[in-house]
């Protein structure tokens, strides 16, 4: 098997030397004794800590048989271990107990994992909400789980995850069990592209463990060259719905008062045509796909062939005047469109969005302005998949 396809198997994106150093330094421990990193892949995160703490004891485990072949770097006292780091017998295996970590960093795999009934001890024992019926789970919430098993209490973790435990509406629980039992003490986010080979939007998360939260918690942002923008200061009510810098960084710069009275009604519709049922019945929709296919920038004119298909019962049809807007993938912010003549009915995919007491011109002209692009960036959720939320639009401030 090639490199490549095993990376993407086990979901591996190694961690830059640069943002290894950044998360370590950020510490506030004199001392550790033992330290603990679970999936090392490159070994960036382990060899930071031991720069820093060189007479600490290393412990390292990767699935990945390959890795345990290479000497990625040499701490004094280092023990790697080949294994599954989501055993809930892991402590058994490596020879460390539940609670004995002073230090724990982690670059967790960006994969959503198949649910094993396993994942049931390593969420329940983190204090995580432990899903009725699950398919898969992120493997970034069980590496959370299983690095705060295994840290001792008031012990520091320093992780490196995707935008879903962040900001995901979905993972609000996740959030509001870490800051009910734990500190965190910062999240920095980092920049666009940090992991070569993926777009998914990451963060760093510091917490020590089983230690009283404070009343406000520290968000930055990290540019290319690792300057770190002004700390904002959120509360923890404010955590819990979402710990995103950009977010709050839009917040603070756009808050105006706007009258009562000239608030437009802004509808959205989720388009409610699947691209299987389209193929069945053989209907002609309007997707996302075919955005790309528009002559004229900005607008979109459906074809009498789609038009003929608007006769379709309890289906979303757009029509002139309406806004289009991807509601998935990672053209959401270009693939803005105002329907200029025709009908359609259209996919799943994609979003209508209708004012009542407002020209569509001003609408779309809102959503592609700089403020409004930054709105949306600041709203769309997901890691390796990028979406936006239908609750979401329909606060678009207008």
């Amino acid at each position: 098997m090639q490199a490549q396809e095993k990376k993407k198997r086990h979901g591996q994106y190694f961690t830059d030397a640069a943002y290894g150093s950044l998360l370590v330094n950020r510490f506030q421990e004199d001392a550790v004794s033992v330290a603990l990193e679970l999936g090392v892949g490159g070994g960036a995160l382990l060899s930071a800590v031991n720069g820093r703490w060189p007479d600490a004891r290393c412990i390292s485990v990767d699935i990945d048989p390959m890795l345990s072949r290479s000497p990625f770097y040499q701490p004094q006292d280092h023990h790697h271990y080949c294994a599954d780091a989501l055993s809930p017998q892991l402590e058994e295996l490596i020879g460390l107990p539940s609670g004995v970590a002073d230090l724990a960093v982690c670059n967790p795999p960006f994969i959503a994992a198949d649910w094993k009934p396993n994942f049931s001890t390593l969420l329940s024992r983190a204090g995580f909400p432990v899903p009725s019926k699950a398919l898969k789970v992120g493997a970034d919430i069980l590496f959370l789980a299983q690095n705060l098993w295994l840290l001792k209490d008031k012990g520091q973790l320093g992780i490196i995850i995707p935008s879903g435990i962040i900001s995901g509406e979905r993972n609000y629980t996740i959030r509001d069990a870490l800051l009910s039992q734990h500190c965190i003490t910062e999240i920095i986010e980092l920049p666009d592209n940090a992991f070569k080979g993926t777009e998914v939007k990451t963060f760093i998360l510091n917490l020590e463990k089983n230690k009283p939260g404070t009343k406000k918690i520290a968000l930055y942002r990290c540019n290319k060259d690792g300057c770190m923008e002004h700390p904002i200061w959120i509360s923890q009510e404010e955590a819990k719905s979402r710990m995103d810098y950009s977010y709050y960084k839009w917040r603070s710069h756009s808050k105006k008062n706007v009258p009562k009275q000239s608030t437009p009604t802004l509808t959205v519709l989720r388009g409610s045509v699947t691209t299987s049922e389209a193929l069945k019945n053989e209907w002609r929709i309007f997707h996302t796909t075919d955005l790309k296919d528009q002559t004229i920038p900005g607008e979109v004119n459906f074809s009498e062939e789609l038009s003929s298909n608007a006769k379709l019962s309890n289906k979303v049809i757009a029509k002139a005047g309406d806004i289009l807007i991807p509601r998935v993938g990672r053209n959401i912010l270009s693939g803005i469109r105002i329907v200029k003549s025709g009908l359609a009915p259209i996919s799943d995919c994609l979003y209508v969005l209708r004012t009542d007491n407002r020209p569509a011109e001003k609408l779309y002209r809102a959503l592609t302005s700089e403020d409004g692009q930054s709105w949306l960036q600041a709203h769309i959720h997901g890691a390796c998949a990028k979406f936006i939320t239908k609750n979401d639009l329909e606060n678009f401030p207008f």
